[in-house]
């Protein structure tokens, strides 16, 4: 790296690729990129003389990815083709990179888009399951709940973790007008369970090579729940599997299979 540059030198075009570098590997198409297949700025050969618009469009990506972060943009300078860019507009460029490829992992919540047309902040909560049986029922009757989130390629897989994406189980109780004590039981734990906030999976668990399923529980001592989310060996999907248990009897709440083409 040639930074920090010497104060009052100009930036020459090595100077520019060690910004540029780093932002590419973030928002690029590599497997730790963003997926952005054709970045604003581009890589300058050495041979090559550093255009006006080559320091604004690296600015500009720069810029997108502080947005995308932390929802606030970056300082920039627009150059002409009569500014000499100097070590303080290269250095501060540099800083910035070095400042956002430590959050480069993270979605601000108000950077959540789906809908193409509004980009309008989107999260569903699909996945509800209705219990029509009891919770005392014969312990060789059954309700599977299994959530399934699929991505056509491991790489699209990767962008929708290496942007922020993540999935959480919350588990909620929607009937309260029933009075029986297992009921009761249930409202209060599973609202227990909802006030610890869940569980997240997030992009460590779906990068880790040293396994692909990752389990987590909660218990009152008679009562159970304990999910399981399964990576596929083609790491292009997710399978969610959630159970609740009281003492020797096992009840899987589900609706069927639930894919999720991201």
């Amino acid at each position: 790296m040639t930074f920090p540059i010497t104060p009052g030198s100009t930036a020459t075009v090595a100077d520019y690729m060690d910004s540029h570098t780093v932002l590419n590997d973030i928002i690029g198409i590599g497997e730790n990129g963003y997926g952005v297949p054709v970045p604003w700025s581009g890589p300058v050969s050495t041979k090559t003389k550093i255009k006006a618009r080559d320091w604004n469009y690296l600015q500009r990506d720069l810029n997108s990815v502080f947005i995308h972060v932390t929802n606030t943009g970056t300082s920039t300078t627009t150059v002409t083709n009569t500014t000499i860019v100097n070590s303080t507009l290269s250095n501060t460029v540099y800083e910035g990179v070095n400042e956002i490829v430590g959050q480069r992992y993270y979605c601000h919540p108000d950077q959540f888009y789906a809908d193409p047309v509004t980009s309008e902040t989107w999260n569903t909560t699909n996945g509800t399951s209705t219990r029509t049986l009891v919770w005392d029922m014969d312990a060789t009757s059954e309700i599977t709940h299994k959530v399934n989130a699929a991505w056509t390629t491991p790489l699209t897989a990767r962008y929708f973790f290496n942007q922020g994406g993540y999935f959480i189980y919350k588990p909620f109780y929607a009937n309260t007008g029933t009075t029986a004590t297992i009921d009761t039981q249930w409202v209060s734990f599973i609202n227990y369970v909802q006030h610890l906030g869940g569980f997240e999976y997030t992009r460590p668990y779906f990068v880790n090579t040293s396994t692909s399923t990752v389990t987590k529980s909660w218990t009152s001592g008679t009562l159970r729940i304990s999910l399981a989310a399964e990576r596929s060996t083609d790491k292009t999907q997710l399978l969610f599997t959630v159970k609740y248990k009281r003492r020797d009897l096992e009840i899987v709440p589900s609706r069927g299979y639930w894919n999720i083409i991201v």
